[in-house]
């Protein structure tokens, strides 16, 4: 995980048949930190996902990979250590695709289309 403002291009898109990188994850959580963990769709497999404070303009993002969860192959980015508090989902572009609460020594799930 990264946090940095976004004034440049910043992709990381993956060709096709490469292996994405989406291994174990180990999450930090407890007292004020959360985790987040967004479903997306298949074809946002190797981009990443941004979150943005409100009020702030750095962002922290993510790689969106296939994860291994015993028989289901669900494609998800993981956020294993946030503060607690309310999140914006940003997209490519800067568009604000959801708003989300972490809550501390929790792992806050939602599902996003797009």
């Amino acid at each position: 995980m990264c946090e940095h403002a976004h004034d440049h291009d910043h992709h990381h898109h993956y060709p096709a048949g490469e292996q994405a990188a989406g291994g174990p994850v180990i999450l930090d959580i407890g007292d004020d930190r959360g985790a987040l963990i967004v479903y997306l769709d298949r074809g946002r497999i190797g981009t990443e996902l941004h979150l943005r404070r409100p009020g702030e303009v750095a962002t922290t993002h993510t790689g969106v990979w296939e994860r291994r969860v015993g028989a289901h192959r669900p494609v998800a980015a993981v956020f294993p250590s946030l503060a607690a508090g309310t999140y914006t989902i940003v997209g490519d572009r800067g568009d604000q695709w959801a708003t989300v609460d972490v809550g501390g020594g929790a792992v806050t799930e939602t599902a996003l289309a797009g």
